[in-house]
């Protein structure tokens, strides 16, 4: 609803904690007027006691008596609910407004009343109320006026009586008593009001400079949030294009070009420390371009100026350019650099080198931003430290196949000889033993392929097929078939090997039990000795076994004793 400004007030009602507030400012200030009420009020009766008692109205003393007491009893029990007081309350002058009229017209304290309900009440209660009872006081006061006028109601002509009587002022006492009652009450309540509304307006001034104060707060973290939030994009961006990079050497010099690229730097470099951990070397750099810069590979003091702080802390330091910075507290600067800041390169606890940084710029490395670097130069020392190990591992993997290619030879080479053929090869004739290594010759009228046999890298033997020069040459279909033909046989060949070894293994095995068991059914040393000479013999098929206790003389075994001839208990056995 649009209402005239003045009057939307009325109308319209708070919600919240202003409500809440103005509801309290409203007990405060209704209990303080009922308390000042009392005190006015005891007055004004004393005053309407003496005048009806002259006019002998003894009912409308004893109902201004009763009304004295019921204001008595809203203004000090607070247990009753602050509605009920504050409309009772209105109630009270709104009859008084009635009684006054009725008993002394116009020219009496009812308008008085009448008036000051409808203020009351838009102050006490609502404005909307207010506005209500000023309605209800105007057509009461016309209607009282109707009756008097049409003598339904008879005229208070005693009280004008009064009113012309000489030297007679107690009309006049009481009514101007009640003008001074009802007028402080209402200066009071008003003032009550706009000394509360006043502090109000002081707090929400100061709640709107707070505010600002805040929100202005909020830009500049907002703007260094939004700053540090570019700064990680770029950080992460850069993070992603060296990470696949497996080269110390390109990985740090593409780091260097992308950190002094993407934040307009003037130089970055990069440096590693030393085994010894008391120099470092410039493995990288970037910018710099007219000036005179260090070379890659020169060295500079660890321990020393900013770098040394940066060794022993193993946090990042920043310095502004001044006079005061000689080359003992940094080794190399540019000519238009206004800040430097050094990271170290932190990697599993350990520094491995740092990354300088060197910005016409001032100030431009604060906390955040520091920070931000850090996080970069703690990825680059884990990829170079992931690099290194990486490398490592296939050095050693490298090592490893190289053994075990070399191992894979000895081994196929020792079971080749316990064959007395090589190969086999397929004729006319049929499938015929190849005994010693040859060269197949290549007929006139047909073509060989030749495929190697590999097993983990080590060529073990090769596939020699031949064809008819009339058939066409090799066709892609028959060299596939080939190349997985020779796949298959380089597995299947290993297993058989594989298999062979662990079957002969497992025959020695059983050999050596079963030695074991005729040795411990042995009786005495003769038989143990006698089972074991025949044992080896038979077991290697040896022609002489000779087994002897005791000393043995520095002769050559073939002179060993064939007998107990001496003090030497020994055994012997020949096989021809």
């Amino acid at each position: 609803m649009n209402f005239v400004p003045f009057l939307e007030p009325l109308f319209t009602q708070s919600e919240g904690d202003e409500d809440v507030t103005l509801q309290v400012w409203r007990e405060r200030v209704f209990s303080a007027i009922l308390t000042l009420g009392t005190f006015a009020g005891f007055f004004i009766v004393l005053i309407s006691i003496y005048t009806l008692a002259q006019r002998g109205s003894w009912v409308f003393l004893g109902i201004y008596i009763g009304v004295y007491f019921w204001l008595i009893s809203i203004t000090y029990i607070r247990r009753i609910a602050y509605n009920l007081r504050a409309g009772s309350f209105i109630l009270l002058l709104y009859l008084l407004g009635l009684l006054s009229t009725f008993e002394t017209g116009l020219v009496g304290d009812g308008r008085l009343w009448l008036v000051s309900a409808p203020i009351f009440a838009a102050i006490f209660i609502r404005g909307r109320v207010g506005l209500i009872l000023s309605f209800v006081s105007y057509f009461t006061w016309l209607l009282f006026g109707y009756l008097f006028q049409q003598a339904i109601l008879p005229y208070g002509y005693a009280a004008i009586e009064i009113l012309t009587q000489p030297d007679n002022w107690s009309a006049w006492f009481s009514t101007g008593t009640t003008f001074l009652v009802i007028g402080i009450v209402v200066v009071s309540s008003v003032s009550a009001i706009l000394n509360n509304l006043f502090t109000t307006l002081s707090q929400s001034r100061v709640l709107t400079t707070e505010l600002e104060e805040q929100q202005s707060a909020l830009q500049e973290q907002t703007k260094t949030l939004q700053a540090r939030s570019s700064i990680l994009g770029t950080v992460t961006e850069i993070s992603r294009q060296i990470s696949l990079i497996l080269e110390p050497e390109l990985l740090m010099f593409q780091a260097a070009t992308l950190i002094e690229d993407r934040f307009d730097l003037i130089h970055v470099g990069i440096l590693t420390l030393n085994a010894n951990r008391d120099t470092l070397s410039i493995q990288a750099s970037s910018g710099g371009f007219g000036q005179n810069l260090p070379n890659l590979y020169d060295e500079f003091p660890a321990k020393e100026g900013i770098f040394g702080e940066v060794l022993t802390t193993s946090q990042a330091q920043s310095r502004v350019i001044d006079p005061e910075i000689t080359s003992d507290d940094f080794p190399y600067l540019l000519s238009n650099t206004e800040a430097i800041a050094i990271l170290p390169l932190r990697s599993r606890q350990e520094i491995l080198g740092m990354i300088s940084l060197q910005s016409r710029l001032r100030q431009p490395f604060g906390p955040a931003t520091t920070n931000s670097f850090q996080i970069l130069a703690d990825q680059i020392a884990v990829l170079l430290s992931n690099v290194e190990l990486l490398s490592e591992k296939e050095a050693a993997l490298e090592a490893e196949r190289k053994a075990y290619r070399q191992q894979t030879q000895t081994d196929w080479q020792e079971f080749l000889s316990r064959y007395g053929q090589v190969g086999y090869r397929r004729n006319q004739t049929g499938i015929n033993e190849i005994r010693s290594p040859e060269v197949v010759p290549e007929p006139e009228n047909e073509q060989i392929r030749s495929i190697p046999i590999q097993i983990r890298g080590q060529v073990v033997g090769q596939l020699d097929v031949q064809k008819k020069n009339d058939s066409g040459a090799w066709t892609t279909t028959e060299i596939n078939f080939l190349s997985t033909l020779t796949d298959r046989l380089e597995s299947t060949l290993d297993t058989a090997r594989l298999y062979e070894e662990t079957q002969r293994r497992a025959e020695r095995e059983q050999t050596t039990a079963s030695l074991t068991d005729k040795l411990h059914r042995a009786g005495d040393i003769e038989n143990l000795m006698n089972t074991i000479i025949q044992e080896v013999a038979q077991t290697l098929g040896a022609s002489s076994s000779f087994v002897q206790f005791g000393s043995i003389p520095e002769q050559d075994s073939a002179s060993a004793p064939e007998n107990g001839s001496n003090a030497n208990n020994s055994a012997r056995e020949e096989t021809r």
